[in-house]
């Protein structure tokens, strides 16, 4: 199998985030008589991407397990599109950074996209404090389930066979789903088309009807559509990097 050049963000962390300013940090590190009461209303807990991704998935868990424990209801907000961009903003500039506005991103919301963009509506260091880490799960490469392949050396070589002619999905430009595939294309020396989505939610669906060919995404997103017969997962990217 292809070794493939060491990324370190083989696996896409996703983290807890809320809203923050300067009197607010200071605030949760020296909490007054109405931060210990929080919460005292409901929060809503917003995922940049759409419904059905791995994001999503995790998100629904936390809000489950959330509400049961403090018995205040924790609203999903989903909002996809332009690589997750609008929903961070949403949170970083919460017109009150009081934590009952929460963000649920990935390494690409939180540290792809100021890499990629000269500029942000936000600062992840500035604008967001990060709360926790929520998941780690590895990329799944994964397929169509008519494609005429069976394992990651037979999709490299078909791939190669057919430049250009594959397509493949992501959660949206800039996107660890993004940037994991265009890893993948360098160090195989493929070529692959790419369609962005609002979210690895839409691109699995387009996945499974063979809107597209090839799908990187999370272990949650892309498992139930493997047990299921309707798509093929062919490797994973580990952090060591390596296609089995």
């Amino acid at each position: 199998m292809n070794r493939m050049t060491r990324y370190k963000n083989g696996a896409c962390a996703i983290a807890m985030a809320l809203a923050v300013t300067g009197a607010a940090l200071a605030q949760t590190r020296q909490p007054d008589a109405s931060a210990r009461d929080y919460p005292s209303k409901p929060i809503r807990l917003v995922v940049p991407s759409a419904p059905g991704g791995g994001t999503d998935i995790i998100a629904r868990l936390i809000a489950q397990g959330l509400n049961e424990s403090w018995g205040q209801a924790v609203v999903v907000d989903n909002r996809g599109g332009a690589g997750g961009i609008p929903g961070v903003t949403v949170v970083a500039k919460a017109s009150a950074p009081d934590g009952y506005t929460m963000l649920l991103g990935s390494n690409g919301h939180l540290s792809f996209a100021t890499a990629i963009y000269s500029k942000l509506p936000y600062d992840p260091q500035k604008d967001l404090a990060t709360v926790s880490l929520a998941a780690n799960q590895p990329f799944i490469v994964a397929v169509n389930a008519s494609l005429p392949v069976n394992s990651m050396k037979e999709f490299i070589a078909y791939a190669k066979s057919h430049p250009g002619d594959m397509r493949y999905g992501s959660g949206g430009s800039g996107t660890a789903s993004h940037l994991g595939t265009e890893l993948l294309q360098l160090a195989t020396g493929i070529s692959l088309t790419h369609i962005p989505y609002k979210g690895t939610g839409p691109g699995i669906a387009a996945l499974m009807s063979g809107e597209i060919q090839v799908l990187v995404a999370g272990l949650g997103t892309v498992l139930p559509q493997v047990k299921s017969g309707r798509i093929k997962a062919l490797g994973f990217l580990s952090l060591q990097s390596v296609f089995v």
